[in-house]
């Protein structure tokens, strides 16, 4: 299934490259915060996208980011004491930027979002892996350029998830290169 969603998503990145844009690479720390839930994780991804003005001042980027969950959070259900840690974690995503000014714009940001969380119940070593799953996400954020190729950006996310899994909300920032 995974490899199904990866090669779709490759093709987009490749059709975007025949425009008149630039790639651009990206560093991104995630925490995260499921609704309704007593923990909170982190990730660090990376990712490539490909930058393509659509106007004076709007470009779209679709992007790809994979990443792993950093460091762990402990929760209590019942009686059993848990620590979990965010697992693999991809995005592919749209980026709409507009730029207010030279130096700052505004995001949105509208894709699809893939997480695993992995959790450790206590004396008994048991370790859960949850099953993945695509969810749809919508974000917005802003971002300051640092100069022609750099930019520092800062987003709110919400994951939308299944009944089972619930919504998420994503505090994000990154760093983007274009070249």
């Amino acid at each position: 299934m995974r490899k199904t969603h990866l090669v779709a998503a490759l093709a987009m990145l490749a059709a975007t490259s025949a425009s008149a844009g630039q790639w651009e690479h990206s560093a991104t720390y995630i925490n995260a915060q499921p609704k309704d839930a007593d923990f909170h994780g982190s990730a660090l991804l990376i990712g490539v996208g490909y930058n393509i003005p659509v106007g004076p001042h709007t470009s779209l980027t679709p992007e790809l980011a994979f990443g792993k969950g950093v460091g762990s959070s402990t929760y209590k259900v019942d009686d059993t004491e848990f620590s979990a840690t965010l697992g693999d974690v991809f995005a592919a995503n749209v980026r709409v930027r507009i730029d207010m000014t030279e130096m700052f714009n505004l995001q949105f940001t509208p894709g699809l979002t893939y997480s695993e969380l992995e959790a450790d119940a206590g004396m008994g070593g048991i370790k859960l892996v949850s099953d993945g799953e695509w969810d749809p996400s919508l974000g917005a954020g802003f971002g300051v350029k640092v100069n022609k190729n750099t930019e520092l950006s800062v987003n709110y996310s919400r994951i939308f998830g299944s009944d089972d899994t619930g919504d998420t909300d994503i505090f994000g920032a990154a760093v983007h290169y274009r070249f």
